[in-house]
């Protein structure tokens, strides 16, 4: 009987320690409970359902997430994530949102020295609305009054448009977004994008 009783008591204690274990390991691997945001470019497309990511911060990850397809390899991207990093090689991150960063790659000077920054370059007729208002083709003000006006910012005066690709056809059918700029910052620039989030820092000067 007291060799029974030893035998539980020692079943008891690996057992005891067994769990130990398991939770910190969980612990370890549960770095943030909060949502966490990271950027990186994607490296491949893997399935639809996930994908490689070399973060900014060197580190390779594969991320989860419901509609992978819908990005490509070479993609610089924004991704929020519920703060756990699930300890593998590489390690492994459940997405919340993925949305791709967009880069202000073409820049021209309008006539009145402000400048016009396109991360997209929306069609019109047989060039781009870039090529159309630095030719000459297009004035920008008659570009600006074929979108929709949303919204203004309480920065002094900054003004948010929308091109609905399903009510008119005249730059693609790909929705877009412009905001003029005009803040108390003294910005007076002009930027178009493809997501409206791409925009909203654009008119103020941030400071660290």
């Amino acid at each position: 009987m007291k060799r029974k009783g030893l035998i539980l008591s020692l079943l008891v204690i690996i057992f005891v320690v067994f769990l130990g274990v398991i939770i910190v390991n969980f612990n370890k691997d549960k770095k943030n409970t909060d949502n966490v945001v990271i950027y990186g470019e994607i490296e491949s497309i893997e399935s639809n359902n996930y994908l490689i990511l070399n973060s900014d911060n060197g580190e390779v990850m594969e991320v989860y997430y419901d509609n992978c397809n819908q990005f490509i390899a070479g993609q610089k991207v924004k991704i929020i994530y519920d703060g756990l990093i699930l300890t593998s090689i590489p390690p492994k991150i459940y997405a919340i949102s993925i949305a791709e960063v967009e880069e202000f790659k073409i820049s021209y000077a309008l006539d009145d020295e402000r400048l016009i920054n396109f991360a997209y370059d929306p069609k019109y007729n047989e060039t781009t609305i870039s090529e159309a208002i630095l030719k000459g083709i297009l004035t920008f003000e008659n570009f600006i009054d074929d979108l929709e006006y949303l919204d203004g910012l309480k920065d002094g005066g900054s003004k948010i448009y929308k091109y609905d690709s399903k009510i008119n056809d005249g730059y693609g059918n790909i929705d877009f977004y412009v905001i003029e700029c005009n803040s108390l910052d003294g910005i007076k620039d002009i930027y178009v994008a493809k997501y409206k989030d791409s925009l909203m820092d654009k008119c103020t000067i941030e400071v660290n």
